[in-house]
């Protein structure tokens, strides 16, 4: 879908996209929303807006390469909530045009009006003059969850997040390697996460590696309360509350690989949420929440937009193809897979290892490899290449040992795929 100009959603109409959808701003447009804005992706299709030339997209005040962002602003109450999930919104700009606030939020600005939702989003390389990701200002009381904000860049301040008078919820979200360019001002505070006048409900984030070009007083957060930052890990986090500020072991942060490791601190460290920061089901990848990551046999949410699975499975599920399962645990430990025909149960089954998901009479061990916190242990299989079996489900669970379980041996994460014709 090709954007021409400025598109105004307007009081009383629903904008609706589909899943897949890949809208791209011929220019310094923008996406202003009155009424509601439906775009809600799936996590093997996500919507994604963007910029028709991002080759041009540069780290200034320039318009080029770039477009204008979504704008909610003076949206009615009457009507219904506007909700993106599993979008991508990437190289746009904020750096003057129409608007009370031209300059803020390069990606997102919220301002005037509540009733706007971001679920399993990816927000990434936007830039602003301040909140390179999102300018939430006067009443913009909204639901952020499960998102990862990376590398979205301020000219001012606030490198992700400006917030103002208002009351947001942001929770179970990934904020990184956002940068401030402050050359020109080097002795001014700076922040990732700014709020002014606002109350800030924050919990399950991970901030981190939030940095201005010239460090003066730097700080990943300010105007956050400990009372309202709940099991957060945070950057040099002053103390207070139940957050704190521990490495969290990405895979691989050089490569903007944000997933947790089997080591993180941010692994198995959340806890039950039931207000407005409880997260979806699945997480930025579409993978169940609450595993047991940690393999003390008891699920608990992880920190940050994704969860991790120490079971992994690469593989199209064609006849005659390969499986590619890989388990991290603990260095020297050793895990078994086991597979079984008909996929999964729609319960687990409570055993002294955690919860089997697999039908116990119908498995079988696959193969024992070793284990590694930093380097998991490996097993191909062959899939079956009988064309009767199109359409017949494999259900995949391992069990490994662990320290942290208290029969010494913990059952992983269970996955499923579905035989198809090559």
């Amino acid at each position: 879908m090709q954007v021409l100009g400025d598109v105004v959603v307007e009081d009383g109409v629903t904008l609706t996209i589909a899943p897949g959808t890949r809208v791209e701003f011929q220019d310094y447009f923008r996406l202003t929303v009155h009424g509601t804005l439906d775009a809600r992706g799936r996590a093997d299709r996500p919507i994604t807006f963007t910029s028709a030339h991002p080759e041009l997209f540069a780290l200034d005040a320039s318009r080029t390469g770039c477009w204008n962002g979504l704008r909610f602003e003076e949206k009615p109450a009457h009507n219904a909530p506007s909700r993106l999930e599993h979008c991508v919104i990437e190289f746009s700009k904020a750096v003057g045009g129409a608007g009370a606030h031209p300059d803020g939020g390069g990606a997102l600005s919220v301002e005037g009006c509540a009733g706007v939702e971001l679920v399993n989003c990816s927000l990434r390389s936007n830039l602003a003059a301040v909140g390179g990701a999102l300018f939430l200002y006067r009443q913009a009381n909204v639901r952020i969850v499960g998102c990862l904000i990376a590398d979205n860049h301020a000219l001012e301040n606030a490198a992700a997040v400006y917030c103002a008078y208002s009351y947001p919820t942001i929770a179970n979200c990934t904020v990184v390697a956002n940068r401030i360019h402050n050359a020109s001002n080097p002795y001014s505070e700076t922040f990732a996460i700014q709020g002014f006048v606002a109350k800030l409900d924050l919990a399950h984030d991970i901030v981190w590696d939030n940095t201005p070009d010239v460090v003066y007083q730097h700080a990943q957060t300010f105007g956050a309360k400990s009372a309202l930052t709940r099991k957060c890990d945070v950057e040099d986090w002053p103390g207070g509350g139940d957050s704190f500020s521990l490495d969290p072991r990405f895979v691989d942060a050089a490569a903007g690989d944000w997933r947790l490791g089997f080591a993180s601190p941010c692994v198995d460290a959340g806890e039950r949420l039931d207000d407005a920061a409880h997260p979806p089901l699945h997480d930025l990848d579409g993978r169940e929440r609450s595993l047991d990551g940690d393999l003390d046999t008891h699920p608990r949410l992880d920190l940050g937009a994704y969860e991790f699975a120490p079971l992994e499975l690469a593989t199209d599920g064609a006849l005659g193809g390969s499986a590619t399962c890989r388990l991290w645990g603990e260095d020297g430990g050793t895990g078994t897979l086991y597979v079984a025909r008909g996929g999964l149960g729609p319960r687990a089954l409570a055993t002294p290892f955690g919860g089997l998901r697999l039908e116990p009479r119908g498995s079988f061990a696959a193969g024992t490899c070793a284990l590694g916190a930093a380097q998991p242990g490996t097993l191909v299989l062959a899939l079956p290449s009988d064309p009767a079996l199109v359409g017949e489900r494999f259900g995949f669970q391992a069990l490994s040992t662990s320290s942290h379980a208290p029969a010494g041996r913990a059952l992983t994460n269970a996955l499923e795929i579905t035989l198809a014709l090559p």
